[in-house]
């Protein structure tokens, strides 16, 4: 599908090209390159959505993004009332025709990194090159003369980091080895895990270049990592919420010299999976953040569940089934008395619209929560299962332009059902 943008009104602010996006997760794409080809760019769909809210909306003067899920990265307006971007003081974001595209303002130019939509057709991008030049055109008619001041300001100590970072980068570097560090110990590691890490690159006069986590200045991005096990992140990676992405209870990292990826090492380390597991299959909310229907729409259910329990090599293993479909969504393992957290809340429902001269809207009706059946195997010891999944709660009704004219508040969901049972529960993984 080839990319497209209809450029239109380019002098418009941020206020008007953000009515086009919805918060709440948003589809990624990350711009990258390969290894044969690191000239040329492309966009590749990532794994999981990113979580976007909108702070006080009409204008929004803030947005906040969890990076991967799990960075909260906020990013103030760069001119209240006429925004052209957002700004965490290192990148940038800016929405054009539904895509929010987040950058590095380097030399008077946006470069892209991500670009998330609520729509995933839309980052589905073809000609990357096309689709910056229309995001810097957008841009520089929308800073127009009176940012030119701030545009050399940011031009010049932009300049300065980079001029920094090329005596750090292994650019041009004689590199002849690379060490993966694990500065997280495997005994503090389980699903879900932040593990921190750190990379050192030593070249042939035996100079060493390391990474910000271990006190150096090398960018994370001179390395390219391949990970099996965890999400790769700057700084750290984040380990996989169900064992079955987990070959052999163990986190696999190939590092490579971005600039010679002949250079590289492979390191391992062992999950003690001794850390609490959160997993959610809540029910949606009716509607996102100050987002208002002339009716409100009612949340969603929670998931019902059949959840599996049973001990394996000193570990609770816990194996969590779609009740309806059978289909496996997760295996986990955990130390014994480690716990497991599941929500299966329903979703709230969204509130009614007001009006000044009619009827108010109704409150959308709360999501029901969903039902749980536990099987454990006899005996288990130190299962720790908590289950939420109270029903959602409904909307508010709407004002109308009386008293008799106010919408109605939406019902609260049910809650849902936990069944604990016992019974020969036998899991291999």
């Amino acid at each position: 599908m080839a990319f497209l943008i209809a450029l239109t009104g380019a002098t418009q602010s941020q206020i008007d090209q953000i009515k086009s996006c919805t918060p709440g997760d948003f589809i990624v794409g990350k711009v990258t390159s390969s290894e044969k080809r690191p000239n040329d760019k492309f966009v590749e769909t990532a794994s999981k959505p990113w979580p976007v809210k909108f702070e006080h909306a009409s204008p929004a003067n803030e947005i906040t993004i969890m990076r991967a899920g799990v960075v909260e990265e906020k990013f103030q307006v760069d001119v209240p009332g006429y925004p052209a971007y957002y700004s965490n003081g290192v990148s940038r974001i800016t929405f054009l025709d539904g895509i929010l595209y987040y950058y590095n303002w380097k030399d008077a130019t946006a470069e892209i990194k991500y670009v998330l939509s609520n729509d995933g057709e839309k980052i589905k991008i073809k000609n990357l090159d096309e689709a910056s030049g229309k995001l810097n055109t957008y841009l520089k008619e929308t800073f127009g003369n009176q940012s030119k001041a701030r545009t050399d300001l940011v031009t010049e100590k932009n300049a300065a980091i980079e001029k920094e970072k090329l005596v750090y980068s292994l650019k041009d570097k004689d590199i002849k080895k690379i060490d993966f560090v694990w500065i997280t110990p495997s005994a503090e590691i389980g699903l879900q895990t932040k593990v921190s890490y750190g990379i050192k690159a030593t070249d042939a006069k035996g100079i060493e270049y390391k990474t910000p986590s271990l006190g150096g200045k090398t960018p994370y991005e001179d390395f390219i990592l391949t990970v099996t096990g965890a999400q790769p992140g700057d700084d750290f990676l984040t380990v996989e919420s169900s064992c079955k992405n987990i070959p052999g209870d163990k986190i696999q990292v190939i590092a490579k010299n971005k600039f010679n990826p002949a250079v590289q090492t492979t390191s391992f380390i062992n999950l003690s999976y001794s850390t609490p597991v959160n997993i959610t299959y809540r029910g949606e909310n009716g509607c996102g953040q100050a987002m208002y229907a002339r009716s409100g729409w009612g949340g969603g259910s929670g998931s019902n569940l059949n959840i599996l329990a049973t001990s394996k090599n000193n570990l609770i293993l816990v194996e969590i089934k779609n009740a309806v479909t059978g289909e496996t969504l997760h295996q986990l393992k955990v130390q014994p008395g480690v716990s497991i957290n599941i929500d299966v809340r329903g979703g709230s429902g969204c509130s009614g619209s007001s009006s000044s001269n009619g009827n108010g809207g109704n409150g959308g009706n709360g999501g029901n929560g969903g039902d749980v059946t536990i099987t454990t195997s006899p005996g288990l010891l130190g299962c720790v299962i908590q289950v939420q999944n109270n029903g959602g709660s409904g909307g508010k009704g709407g004002k109308g332009a009386s008293i008799s004219q106010n919408g109605s508040p939406g019902s609260d969901g049910s809650d849902g059902n936990v069944n604990e049972i016992t019974g020969n529960v036998i899991l291999n993984f």
